[in-house]
């Protein structure tokens, strides 16, 4: 009798040792596996890429002039747009809004003016998205065609004027004052040093839109944008 509980006990022994050491073995492989899979560096890793959509470049250039009056204006994304993801704002002097037509091919629109952009105009030109949050805008100013056979009046253009303009735009302005419309009135002022400031006053427009005003009508004057930022012009 006790010879049998003997061997029982001596197997029981053998099992509970076998069992210990497949345990020991199952927690020293889990244990490897889960801190190999854990390593940080053994996790790959994850790429994000951001589609949002935006504007690359737009042409003509912001602040361009002389921009010929059959001049084709692209955008590029940073990738193809989606239909109704944008939308393009195009006017004249800032007023009067332009209509225009688009075409696009990949990541490249188009926009083509429905006629001919016009001689010594101010163009601005705004990409938004479906909210009105900005993605971009700008804007140029159109190719004065002066010809020596001119047939303008002479009031608005002469040879001696033309000069001026082309060598010392503050002084061509300075006959032009004071001027006054229903947007702004300008009038001249001499400082200390005998320079010329042109100072702007409205009770119409402020900040960007009078900027907007008093560079549509030097435009019209036909100065060039880079003419325009070499005058001393004061804003309230």
């Amino acid at each position: 009798m006790w010879k049998e509980k003997k061997t029982l006990i001596i197997v029981g022994a053998i099992f509970f040792v076998y069992l210990f050491v497949v345990g020991i073995f199952l927690v020293y492989y889990y244990s490897k596996k889960t801190s190999v899979q854990d390593d940080p560096n053994n996790l790959k890793p994850t790429v994000t890429q951001d589609q949002s959509l935006k504007v690359i470049s737009l042409s003509p250039a912001d602040g361009q002039d002389n921009v010929p009056l059959d001049q084709m204006i692209t955008i590029e994304f940073n990738r193809s747009p989606l239909s109704g993801e944008y939308s393009v704002t195009l006017k004249e002097d800032g007023l009067y809004g332009i209509y225009y037509t688009l075409s696009a091919k990949g990541n490249i629109v188009t926009v083509q003016p429905k006629g001919q952009l016009k001689e010594a105009k101010l163009y601005m030109i705004k990409i938004t998205d479906v909210n009105g949050r900005i993605y971009e805008k700008n804007s140029f100013a159109t190719v004065i065609e002066i010809t020596k056979s001119d047939t303008r009046p002479v009031e608005l253009i002469t040879q001696t004027e033309i000069q001026t303009k082309k060598e010392r735009p503050d002084i061509f302005l300075a006959n032009k004052l004071p001027y006054e419309s229903a947007a702004f009135q300008m009038h001249l002022e001499i400082d200390a040093n005998t320079d010329f400031v042109f100072i702007v006053e409205s009770n119409t427009y402020d900040g960007l839109e009078l900027v907007d005003e008093v560079k549509a009508w030097l435009l019209s004057l036909s100065l060039t944008i880079k003419q325009i930022n070499t005058l001393n012009i004061q804003y309230p």
